[in-house]
This record gives structure tokens, C-alpha cells and sequence, in this order.
């Protein structure tokens, strides 16, 4: 296993960045772990808001505005 700590494995897991041998571990941890059940919910938890959030607003022509800032910057 490449993982430091059972955090650090349930949270690869959850991202699904383990190997098939890294995943049973994985399970077979939140099998007998309370901590790791409860790790894994808080990580499902906080990625339902973080997709709750709203998608950020960009300007309508923002590779225009950029070049233009680019080229005003590039007079001084």
C-alpha cells in the first residue's frame, strides 16, 4: 500500500485511486472501522455541497479581455 495512513487510503478510495488490492483493504476497513464509515460519509457529504455550489461566472468574451489587458500591460 502507498497510503501513510487509513485516512489517507479511504480518502484515494473515495476518489477512486486505488488498486483493486488497495480497494478490498480499503473495505475491509470500513467493514470493522466506525472512523473510517464516518470519513467516508463526511467525504461523500462534503462533495454533494461542494457540486451544490453554483458554477462561477466567467465574462462572455473572456479570452478577449485578457488579450486586451495583456496588450495595455505590454504599453507600460
Amino acid at each position: 500500500m502507498n497510503f501513510p495512513t487509513p485516512e489517507d487510503l479511504i480518502s484515494a478510495y473515495f476518489d477512486g485511486e486505488t488498486s483493486p488490492e488497495e480497494t478490498a483493504a480499503a473495505e475491509a476497513l470500513l467493514t470493522e472501522s466506525p472512523a473510517a464509515r464516518k470519513q467516508l460519509a463526511e467525504l461523500k457529504a462534503l462533495s454533494g455541497m461542494i457540486r451544490g455550489l453554483p458554477a462561477p461566472e466567467s465574462p462572455g468574451d473572456l479570452s478577449t479581455l485578457v488579450l486586451q489587458r495583456a496588450e495595455r500591460a505590454s504599453l507600460l
